[in-house]
């Protein structure tokens, strides 16, 4: 049974899916684990910086946010990642495999927390490809934004994620 460390916005919209898997904290986890992040990157970035050894249990990061093209709380930034745009910066950085559920493709999904726990059961569901996404804190207009060369001819010189672009 796969190890998870959730980190949700509202746990109850996962209640039907937490029961197939073994749910665990950074903390008590004794195998390498899978975590799923539907909400701010906070708590996890808070973790990994507190206790550099935790990237060692954490096999990959499920995280529903970003945007590949437009956002939902300004013009170009997610929700998810806006929250928190640096403790967003620190985890896409972290070198920790991380598959994205982004705002482009969950839009019209009405419960998008649980597409990480289909992911986990069923991942010929999903189509990914792998990317550079990296979280913009400079910019005044654009803070907040994952910036990612999916849809450019040029490319980042290291692709640190998979980004989901269809559910099947």
């Amino acid at each position: 049974m796969n190890q998870v460390v959730l980190f949700l916005k509202d746990p109850k919209a996962a209640e039907n899916y937490t029961g197939k898997f073994s749910v665990t904290t950074l903390p008590e986890a004794k195998e390498p684990v899978t975590v799923i992040v539907d909400g701010p990157l906070t708590e996890l970035a808070a973790l990994l910086q507190t206790k550099y050894t935790y990237r060692n249990i954490i096999k990959e990061i499920l995280f529903v946010g970003g945007s590949a093209t437009c956002g939902d709380v300004t013009p170009c930034a997610e929700k998810n990642v806006y929250d928190d745009a640096y403790a967003a910066k620190y985890v896409f950085n972290s070198e920790i495999p991380i598959t994205v559920f982004p705002l482009d493709v969950t839009r019209d999904i009405q419960n998008r927390t649980v597409l990480p726990f289909e992911y986990l059961m069923n991942p010929d569901k999903f189509e990914t490809e792998e990317c550079g996404m990296y979280v913009e804190t400079r910019s005044e207009l654009c803070f907040g934004k994952t910036v990612c060369d999916i849809l450019s001819d040029a490319q980042f010189p290291k692709h640190n994620c998979k980004m989901v672009k269809k559910i099947k």
